[in-house]
Formats: structure tokens, C-alpha cells, sequence
């Protein structure tokens, strides 16, 4: 296997990166391309879920703050509003 160095541009690494990656796939077990495929599907699952969090509690304090809505500051807190003296 020679390598020979030529500047032949980005299409061409990556081409190569391609077919190192074939050449080495052929390689991997199948137990081990399994377990790679079980990781790959857990790492999407918290990406996901690590996304849906923030959202969701966005939506959260946008219900109990009632955010879009039009209020004034008496109604959204009706305890300050209050005189104590």
C-alpha cells in the first residue's frame, strides 16, 4: 500500500477518509458494530431528550406566567399589590 502525497483538493481527502472508513468497517466485529449501533441510538435518545427539556420548560413558565397575555402588574402579583400598612 504506497501512499503517495498529492495536493488533489478536499474531494479528495474525503474520499479518502470514505474509503479508510470502508476498509476499517470491514474489519469491526459484528458484536462490536451492534454495541456501536446501541450507543449511537442512547446518544441520540439524551440529545433528544437534553433538547425537549429546556422547551418544555419553557412552555412551563410561559403557562404560569401567562407570557403573550396582556396583564398588568396588580393582576400577575396580586400580593404586592396590597397596602400593608
Amino acid at each position: 500500500m504506497s501512499t503517495t502525497l498529492r495536493p488533489n483538493g478536499i474531494a479528495a481527502e474525503i474520499r479518502l477518509i470514505l474509503r479508510r472508513a470502508r476498509q476499517v468497517w470491514r474489519l469491526v466485529p459484528a458484536k462490536h458494530k451492534l454495541g456501536l449501533g446501541f450507543a449511537a441510538a442512547i446518544m441520540a435518545a439524551v440529545s433528544l431528550c437534553n433538547t425537549a427539556l429546556p422547551l418544555l420548560l419553557g412552555r412551563l413558565v410561559n403557562a404560569v406566567t401567562g407570557a403573550g397575555e396582556e396583564t398588568t402588574h396588580a393582576a400577575r402579583y396580586p400580593w404586592r399589590s396590597r397596602s400593608w400598612s
